[in-house]
C-alpha cells in the first residue's frame, strides 16, 4: 500500500475572521462611560495600520520534515514527495484592510502523475491552513474586532471584567475583557455555526500583540465541533511587530497535526 501524505485543510468556518464592516445593531447600556471604555479598548490593542503599515509581502517556509515525521512517512515515494515539498515556496501578501493572498512556486516538477497528485493535495491542505491563519491573525492585528465608540453595542461590567456584545454580518459577537482591557474570549454565533477564540497576548509599548489562540467551532452541517490552536513567535521588521515562527495544530484524524511555519523576507510598505 502506497502511503499518501495528503493533508486536509481545516474548516473554513473555524478560521474565518469574525470581524465585519457591517454596523453593529444593539443599544448601549450597562456602563456609564461606555465610549471611553471602548475607545481605550481599541487603543489597548496593537494595530499595524496605526503603527504605519500599509501592506507587506513575505515568504513562508513549512517544516515539511516535521509534518512527515508525524505522519510516519518513510517509504521511498514519500521521501520523493518530501524532497519536492521542501522546494515549494509560499509567498503571502497582506493589505491594509486585512485581506491576504497566497501563491506558491517550485523549481522542480514531480516525476509522475501519482507524486503530482499527492504534491498538489499536500500543498492545498497547507495553503488552506495558512490562508485561514492569516485571516484570523489579521482580525486581531490589522483590523479591530472592537466597534467604534459611536457604534451601537452592549457593554456590561461584572466582577471587574467587561462584556461587549454586538451584532454584525448576521452574527452575534461577544468579547470579554479583563480589567486591563485585554481580550480574553471572543465568541460568535449565527444560524449555521458558533464558536470561540481564546486569544493570548504579549506586552508591547504600543498595545497587546497577539501571541496565540485556541479556537473551536461548532458547525453541525459539516461535522460538528472542530479545534484549532496557534502560537506566534513575533519579530520586529521596520519597526513593526510581525510573525516569525508560527506553530499551528490543525484537525487531522483523532489527534491533530502540528505544522510549523517560518515567516521571512518581509517587504513592508508604509503609509
Amino acid at each position: 500500500m502506497t502511503f499518501s501524505a495528503t493533508l486536509p485543510g481545516p474548516s473554513t468556518a473555524l478560521l474565518m475572521c469574525v470581524v465585519s464592516t457591517d454596523a453593529p445593531t444593539r443599544n448601549q447600556n450597562g456602563v456609564s462611560n461606555t465610549k471611553d471604555v471602548i475607545r481605550n479598548a481599541r487603543t489597548a490593542q496593537y494595530n499595524l495600520p496605526k503603527q504605519g503599515m500599509q501592506s507587506f509581502r513575505c515568504s513562508i517556509a513549512i517544516d515539511w520534515e516535521g509534518v512527515f515525521k508525524q505522519l510516519g512517512a518513510d517509504t521511498d515515494s514519500s521521501q520523493a514527495l518530501l524532497a519536492l515539498l521542501q522546494k515549494t515556496r509560499f509567498k503571502a501578501m497582506v493589505g491594509p484592510d486585512g485581506s491576504s493572498s497566497l501563491s506558491r512556486e517550485s523549481d522542480e516538477p514531480p516525476p509522475n502523475a501519482d507524486i503530482a497528485d499527492r504534491l498538489r493535495g499536500s500543498e492545498d491542505g497547507v495553503e488552506q491552513t495558512i490562508t485561514g491563519l492569516l485571516k484570523t491573525w489579521a482580525g486581531f492585528m490589522v483590523l479591530s474586532m472592537i466597534p467604534e465608540p459611536s457604534d451601537e453595542y452592549d457593554l456590561a461590567l461584572a466582577d471587574g471584567k467587561y462584556l461587549l456584545t454586538y451584532g454584525a454580518g448576521g452574527m452575534d459577537i461577544a468579547i470579554e475583557f479583563n480589567s486591563d482591557l485585554k481580550m480574553e474570549r471572543v465568541s460568535y454565533k449565527s444560524a449555521k455555526l458558533s464558536g470561540e477564540f481564546k486569544p493570548t497576548f504579549e506586552a508591547n509599548p504600543n498595545g497587546f500583540v497577539l501571541s496565540g489562540y485556541a479556537a473551536t467551532v461548532d458547525e453541525p452541517a459539516t461535522g460538528g465541533m472542530t479545534h484549532f490552536d496557534a502560537s506566534f513567535e513575533n519579530q520586529t521588521v521596520d519597526g513593526l511587530t510581525l510573525p516569525h515562527v508560527v506553530t499551528a495544530k490543525v484537525p487531522f484524524k483523532d489527534t491533530g497535526m502540528t505544522i510549523q511555519m517560518t515567516f521571512s523576507d518581509f517587504q513592508v510598505t508604509k503609509k
